[in-house]
């Protein structure tokens, strides 16, 4: 209730489950993950959660576990907005007993095994890289091909891929082994600037692809890590002394 009105809301409650010796929970709202934090353990036969007003005691296996609820509101319990499921935890509980009860009774118990990031990636990488790039009709960021990436590994382990992750260990990997992925840009990583002209260039893929050196201006190239001390040489115009 809102207001001096009641009314009745309604939602949509998807619950997928994966068993896995080690629990996880992913909650999104309107397929967008939620702010703050839930807890779940495994004891004594039981899938325990605990957080946003929400206490689930499901007599189950461990499992990896992502709900998605479809809703055109929902209260909230804090500032952050982090949602008060309390409204629905007879929905959930008994969502993630069926969700868990499909997932052991699909599969034969010794093969059951949960798929890493890495082999996630691995598998949905081609199909990833033909949606990024409209089927290698134009060029992408390495950031487009995390969101296209990201519904197989939230659906597969049901973990949200951590972006930092993803560029450095999962991409950078891959393409350590395979070489640069076509069509795909990386965002600008600091400044090249050339002394004399004061000119500034943001450094990134397609940047590096078009630069040319202009003639008879340099013979020599300063490396600054720290950006702050880049500043104080131009400020100081040592740069000119280069």
């Amino acid at each position: 209730m809102k207001g001096s009105q009641e009314a009745e809301i309604p939602f949509v409650l998807e619950v997928y489950a994966t068993l896995s010796d080690t629990p996880y929970l992913t909650v999104l709202l309107n397929k967008s993950p939620v702010t703050g934090e839930v807890d779940i353990y495994h004891s004594k036969n039981e899938l325990n959660l605990f957080g946003w007003h929400l206490s689930c005691n499901v007599k189950a296996r461990p499992a990896v576990v992502l709900i998605n609820i479809m809703t055109p509101y929902i209260p909230i319990v804090t500032d952050g907005k982090e949602p008060d499921l309390s409204v629905m935890e007879a929905e959930i509980q008994d969502g993630i007993k069926k969700a868990i009860s499909r997932a052991q009774k699909s599969l034969p118990i010794a093969v059951i095994k949960t798929k890493s990031q890495k082999e996630v990636v691995e598998d949905c990488l081609e199909k990833a890289i033909a949606k990024a790039s409209g089927d290698g009709e134009y060029r992408f960021s390495l950031r487009q091909l995390y969101y296209a990436v990201r519904p197989y590994v939230i659906r597969e382990t049901g973990k949200e891929p951590d972006y930092n992750y993803f560029c450095r260990d999962l991409i950078g990997s891959y393409e350590a082994e395979h070489g640069d992925i076509p069509l795909m840009y990386r965002d600008e990583r600091g400044t090249l600037y050339h002394p004399h002209c004061s000119q500034d260039i943001p450094i990134g893929t397609i940047a590096v692809e078009n630069y040319q050196k202009p003639a008879w201006t340099f013979n020599k190239v300063l490396y600054i890590e720290k950006e702050s001390f880049f500043n104080v040489l131009k400020e100081k115009k040592m740069d000119e002394m280069i």
